[in-house]
Formats: C-alpha cells, structure tokens, sequence
C-alpha cells in the first residue's frame, strides 16, 4: 500500500492553502448570481440565483468529462488539449502541471471553480433576456471552446522562465534599456515582462 502524501510531507501547507481559496471561490458563485439579481426585477432574481447553481453543476460535469484535459493535458497541441486525461482519467496525487507542490487534483478542484465563475459572469450578461435550458447548453459548450483554449494556450504556465545575464548589450540581448540588466525570459517566447517583487526562480504558479 502506497501512501500518496508522503511526497507532501512538509509541504501541506501549500494544497491545504489552496483548498482554502477553493471555497471562497465557490461562493463567489451564489453571489454572481445575488449580485445579477439585484439589478434585475423582483421577479427574476430568484432564477438568476437558480441559473448561478445550475451553471455550476454544468460547469463541474463538463470540467471533469473532458474540461480539464483540454486545458490542462501534459500532451496537448498548440491549439487546444487532447483526452488524454479524459473522465479525470490519472488525476490523482501526482504533481499538478503548474506546482510540484500541488497535488493534480486539488488544482483541479481549483480551477474547475474558477471556471464555473467564468461561465456565470457570461451567461449573466444576458439575464432576463434568454431562458435557463439554453444558457446552460451555450455554458457548457462556451467552457469547452473558449476557455480550455484560452488556459491551453496559457505560456507562462507552460514555458519555464529562465533567467537571462547579458554578457554585452548587442543584437539579441534581452535588456530593459541598460547594458547590464537581466530579464526574464521564455524558452520559445523571447523576453517577458519581469516577475513581481520578491518573484524567484521555480516559485510556484498556482
């Protein structure tokens, strides 16, 4: 018998941390919808609350049939991801693709919320103007499209930084003005914007 979180040990902090973030982002959910249905009339703001649930529901069904392996697949293509881990296939304990201190599907838990929030805040722009059945079905197929493309394509998770020291200031050298100062850059991207304060190397991305 394996025990999974002994290569955590010492290090819970970090997922335990990120389940925290995790709940305050499911209730962010109920309050898109209370905060939609305060600016719509009487009458329709207890849907608009309905609508908020449902799109959860619809979000977390679609992230885990096939959501998250197209955002986040280790083999994906430069388009979107593949199936790979299709139905949460082999998202267990192993490192997440943004922090070898993250267990995968705490990440997944994670961003699966702040999916669903996403969807909400789409669908709410149309509020008292559609009906709940349709909104879903674009819910789920606007998740598929549009936001597993986007964080597929997302290069500061999957190309590492690497730290750049000009030897000289000529062609090709990745300064900010100066002739001696360094910059962040991409493997495959060129020179990036520069990290915040207190940013190091390898620090995780959550």
């Amino acid at each position: 018998m394996v025990d999974v979180n002994a290569q955590y040990a010492g290090l819970e902090y970090h997922y335990t941390y990120l389940i925290f973030c995790g709940f305050i982002v499911w209730i962010i959910i109920p309050g898109i919808g209370l905060m939609y249905g305060g600016l719509a009339r009487r009458k329709s703001s207890l849907s608009l609350l309905f609508q908020s649930l449902l799109v959860a529901s619809v979000t977390t069904f679609q992230w885990m049939f096939w959501g998250y392996s197209l955002a986040y697949s280790r083999t994906a293509n430069a388009f979107i991801g593949d199936l790979a881990n299709f139905g949460m296939r082999n998202v267990q304990a192993a490192p997440s693709p943004s922090s070898a201190v993250i267990p995968e599907i705490v990440f997944c838990l994670y961003q699966m919320l702040f999916c669903a929030c996403t969807v909400q805040i789409v669908i709410g722009g149309s509020f008292e103007r559609g009906r709940i059945v349709p909104s879903l079905v674009f819910g789920f197929f606007w998740a598929t499209i549009v936001y597993c493309r986007a964080y597929n394509h997302d290069l500061l998770l999957r190309q590492p930084l690497t730290l750049e020291q000009p030897s000289h200031a000529g062609p090709g050298t990745a300064t900010d003005g100066s002739t001696n100062s360094p910059r962040w850059t991409s493997q495959e991207e060129g020179p990036c914007i520069s990290p915040p304060a207190g940013q190091h190397l390898h620090t995780p991305l959550y």
